[in-house]
């Protein structure tokens, strides 16, 4: 908490919550640093962003079998936004 900036402040929590889990156990880690922080965390995000991304791929193309016209496409995808 003494880094005045609050990007460097989180990307300094994200780095200790990775270096942490090499060597202790998830609750642990969840009792010394918050989890809000790490939310907040460009690194974070960045993961949960291509976490994502690879779920709604695979996602799509188990769904792509099902699909019969463009309209099939676009409830789909609509459906995915709403969850």
């Amino acid at each position: 908490m003494k880094i005045a900036d609050e990007v460097q402040q989180h990307e300094a929590m994200a780095a200790a919550y990775v270096l942490a889990g090499l060597r202790f156990e998830e609750a642990v880690i969840r009792q010394i640093i918050r989890r809000d922080v790490m939310r907040q965390s460009v690194t974070y995000q960045a993961i949960q962003s291509v976490t994502y991304q690879a779920i709604l791929q695979e996602d799509l193309s188990e769904a792509l079998l099902d699909f019969s016209s463009l309209d099939d496409l676009q409830a789909w995808l609509a459906e995915q936004e709403q969850r």
